[in-house]
């Protein structure tokens, strides 16, 4: 019998929750050359730091070592936003792992990830749903200070990604815009293949699942919102060298 062994992961979806991680991440392991965690988001270096190594090794698969070519990984989009210490946790266990990262409009994001809390039994005031006007309302007052609402923390792009920037080359992340890989989904997906160094292999059935429908945004508060990531969106274009455009958008 052919030795095995259990392998760390070769890549992690970091983030940004709520930009498309789950279908991409669905995508990739579809890949004849990919492996599938036990489940996609594991949150080790969050939430399960404290099970330890052991644990986390054994989440992936258990490879034949001389399988060439063949990597496996996981994606938890809260590892992007949760603290500044989980790039440093990563780096620690896995220094040479690649790393994707998917923005999306922030304003969209925000009201997604919204709903999202909200499905998990967040922002309820007796039988009555709280506005998501006012969850964000004291943020919006004060645009200097952190934001309360973690609906407006995980938008907060450029801050997320320095945090990671200290600690891993650039060229070990990948960053992409979550409306590009909708649109033009093979194109992305052959790009992130490229990145992890995979041959090239196009799943069939390759496209993104329209998003969520909710009621629409008012025009008062996208305004508004536009505004609050105006400045933070200006520090992400500048620290990447790209301008996503985004206040065109909506």
């Amino acid at each position: 019998m052919k030795d095995k062994k259990l392998i760390m992961p070769n890549f992690l979806i970091i983030g940004t929750a709520k930009a498309g991680t789950t279908a991409l991440y669905h995508h990739l392991t579809k890949h004849p050359n990919i492996h599938t965690a036990r489940t996609k988001e594991l949150r080790f270096f969050t939430e399960n730091y404290e099970k330890g190594l052991q644990w986390y090794r054994k989440q992936f698969p258990s490879l034949v070592n001389n399988i060439p070519n063949v990597i496996t990984g996981e994606a938890t989009p809260d590892y992007l936003d949760y603290s500044p210490e989980i790039p440093k946790r990563v780096y620690n266990v896995m220094p040479n792992a690649k790393l994707i990262v998917l923005l999306r409009n922030p304003v969209d994001r925000a009201y997604s990830f919204y709903h999202l809390q909200l499905r998990m039994g967040q922002y309820q005031r007796g039988n009555d749903v709280i506005p998501f006007e006012e969850v964000i309302k004291e943020d919006l007052k004060i645009p200097n200070v952190p934001p309360k609402s973690l609906s407006l923390h995980g938008a907060l792009y450029s801050k997320h990604l320095q945090n990671w920037f200290k600690v891993f080359p650039r060229n070990q992340i990948l960053i992409m815009k979550s409306e590009e890989l909708y649109k033009e989904t093979s194109k992305y997906y052959s790009q992130v293949l490229r990145f992890l160094e995979l041959p090239e292999w196009q799943p069939r059935n390759l496209y993104y699942v329209n998003q969520r429908e909710y009621t629409k945004l008012s025009e008062d508060t996208r305004r508004k919102l536009i505004s609050y990531f105006e400045p933070h969106n200006k520090k992400l274009y500048k620290l990447l060298g790209r301008n996503f455009g985004w206040e065109k958008e909506g």
